[in-house]
């Protein structure tokens, strides 16, 4: 098993977070270390309160992936809070590109 240093200083945006398989992924990744973004579409209170229940790390951010505008958003607002220096220092891949 991973220890949790192994995964400190690892951004990481989960889509579909704010239950299920998704919620205990960021769970999971949050307890060994990495900074989560949590997403959902639409379940915002839900996706707010996984978001509390991690660590100061970690923040929620609603964005239906679906659509190019909000995936943009979510990758913007995701590279703003690592570039304030809420989040260690890195870059976030170019996930997508619009298209």
């Amino acid at each position: 098993m991973k220890q949790a240093s192994e995964f400190s200083g690892i951004r990481v945006i989960v889509t579909g977070s704010s239950s299920g398989i998704g919620e205990a992924t960021a769970r999971r990744l949050d307890g060994l270390g990495a900074s989560v973004v949590v997403n959902s579409a639409s379940s915002v209170e839900a996706g707010e309160r996984v978001a509390r229940a991690l660590s100061d790390r970690s923040f929620y951010v609603q964005a239906d992936i679906g659509r190019a505008e909000d995936r943009q958003r979510l990758i913007a607002q995701a590279a703003e809070r690592a570039l304030s220096g809420s989040w260690k220092k890195g870059a976030l891949p170019d996930l997508w590109d619009g298209h």
